[in-house]
């Protein structure tokens, strides 16, 4: 997945693990069922999984396996066939593996779910439960009485009253990091963070509350390890206009450069060349549009 969707994926399933599986995925459970979430990490290769659960009913304990894709890949079953594996080996129990598609755009109706990876002598078979989040129900979440799982109605289906419930029930709970959460997945979905705030009639998301969620909090760690910090806390602090205003905008190029590299990969130079040119209104504008946009070239349009 790309970064910051992933992280808003792990956090929130991390807090109800339950009702993601059940609510927002679909996947029907017992309420007798024990859900235990597992280690992501597989093996000594540092090979994570999105989501792993294990799940003990009476007479039986399997493992669910979820993997999520922000934009739809072609080349998804490789790396699910290969996950599966690696969960094989370290917990010896039956699978049950998943791919959780994020949005209807760019996606083929239908999407063959059975991976064969054929070795002659050796082959391996796969099926896999697609999960199509823009066809659940949001009324199944907003019947469920975790706050953790109304950001999700931002990608499912949903009437614009029941994702401004949602916003409404989030804004209730004092949890800003999830009114985050919502205007992310909301602008993935809608193109844009305003479009979708737009579409429920809530500003809810302002930039102190950015400014304040653990993805900022990770680029403005980063660029205190690399001695950055100072142009970032400059440019919050009152004072004198142009001195501070330069440490900002050097602290915006640092943040804006990271987050480009972490999605796109190693900036080219002429990428780089107008970051280093651009206002820190233009540095801020860049900012908001490269945690959605589809390439590089659209973070800085």
């Amino acid at each position: 997945m790309a970064f910051p969707f992933d992280r808003t994926y792990k956090l929130l399933a991390d807090e109800d693990p339950r009702g993601a599986i059940t609510r927002v995925a679909g996947i029907p459970l017992p309420p007798e069922a024990q859900i235990e979430t597992l280690d992501r990490e597989l093996n000594l290769e540092r090979q994570h999984v999105d989501q792993i659960y294990r799940v003990q009913m009476p007479g039986r304990i399997f493992i669910l396996h979820f993997e999520a894709l922000t934009y739809y890949r072609s080349d998804w079953g490789e790396a699910q066939l290969d996950y599966a594996v690696g969960i094989g080996r370290k917990y010896r129990l039956p699978i049950r593996t998943h791919l959780v598609l994020f949005q209807r755009k760019g996606t083929p109706e239908a999407i063959n779910p059975h991976v064969v990876n054929d070795l002659e002598d050796l082959t391996q078979h796969l099926n896999v439960r697609i999960v199509r989040l823009w066809e659940r129900p949001a009324a199944e979440v907003l019947a469920d009485n975790s706050v953790a799982l109304y950001p999700w109605t931002a990608l499912m289906d949903a009437t614009p009253d029941e994702q401004r419930e949602a916003a409404r029930r989030i804004r209730a709970s004092g949890r800003e990091s999830l009114e985050m959460h919502m205007a992310l997945l909301g602008a993935l979905r809608y193109g844009s963070r305003s479009s979708f705030l737009e579409r429920i009639g809530s500003m809810f998301l302002t930039k102190e509350i950015l400014r304040d969620s653990p993805m900022w909090q990770e680029i403005e760690d980063e660029a205190r390890t690399e001695g950055l910090a100072k142009g970032l806390a400059e440019g919050r602090a009152e004072g004198r206009a142009e001195g501070r205003a330069e440490g900002r905008a050097e602290g915006e190029r640092r943040a804006l450069a990271m987050i480009l590299t972490r999605r796109f990969g190693l900036l080219p130079s002429h990428i780089e060349a107008r970051i280093s040119s651009a206002s820190l209104e233009t540095l801020e504008r860049w900012i908001n549009q490269a945690v959605v946009a589809k390439s590089l070239e659209a973070s800085l349009d």
